[in-house]
């Protein structure tokens, strides 16, 4: 929903939606990540795991940013619709690993 308001609108109240909105899904990933290492992690190896986490996702996130900056300047503020179906790729994907880890239920 964030990109697509982003892609609609530059008024001041949509982009005060959508940064809340990057706020509570960042959190809530965020909050998820530290979950999952606390509860998979090795004893010993939890701040280890914490810091992988954080160097591979500052490298994708580089990354990401490279490639937004480079499809915001070849299409403009229709970019923000091609980073939402990044989004709804990503929700398919885990949807599906999910099921694949509940055994299909």
């Amino acid at each position: 929903m964030r990109w697509i308001i982003l892609a609609e609108t530059t008024a001041l109240p949509g982009l005060i939606v959508a940064q809340l909105l990057h706020a509570a899904t960042f959190g809530a990933t965020y909050l998820a990540t530290m979950h999952f290492i606390a509860a998979r992690a090795p004893d010993g190896l939890k701040a280890s795991a914490q810091g992988t986490y954080a160097s591979v996702s500052g490298v994708v996130m580089g990354i990401a940013m490279l490639s937004a900056g480079a499809m915001y300047g070849a299409l403009g503020g229709d970019a923000f619709y091609a980073m939402s179906l990044v989004c709804v790729l990503a929700l398919l994907l885990g949807l599906a690993a999910r099921r694949a880890a509940t055994g299909g239920a």
